[in-house]
């Protein structure tokens, strides 16, 4: 009873200072089509699956690290300020494991390196461009 309380209370101070309650957006959810959770999933497991077996302590905490934060991002996934303001401070770690399993799958650190710059120059159209948030042409100073 005490337990379910203290978290009661924990989140609804959490959500009156991050979400606001006349704001509708803020409190909307694509729940499981949420394509960052599904890429954070499936990152985690990449990394999991081919990163985990070394016995380098710096891959134990870059994986555990992205592990919390796509944690978070799932249980908060209702509340998307929330979520997005939470889970973003652990998974700054993103783009070195992004980096160590390309690099695994290709060995070669150039080719590694271009890979990730096109993926990143991908993920920004994707996500700025094709979703209408920015028009390339449309700048105005």
């Amino acid at each position: 009873m005490f337990g379910t309380g203290l978290i009661y209370r924990i989140f609804d101070v959490l959500s009156s200072a991050y979400v606001d309650s006349n704001n509708d957006n803020a409190k909307q959810s694509l729940g499981i089509n949420n394509p960052v959770i599904w890429m954070q999933v499936l990152l985690t497991i990449f990394a999991i699956l081919f990163l985990n077996n070394n016995s380098d302590r710096k891959n134990e905490v870059i994986i555990t690290t992205y592990l919390l934060s796509t944690i978070l991002l799932i249980l908060l996934s209702h509340y998307y300020v929330l979520a997005g303001r939470l889970s973003s401070m652990l998974a700054t770690v993103e783009p070195l494991l992004f980096l160590k399993v390309i690099d695994h799958f290709f060995g070669n650190k150039t080719i590694s390196y271009f890979v990730f710059l096109i993926l990143s120059i991908f993920i920004f159209w994707l996500i700025n461009i094709k979703s209408g948030v920015l028009s390339p042409y449309a700048f105005s100073f």
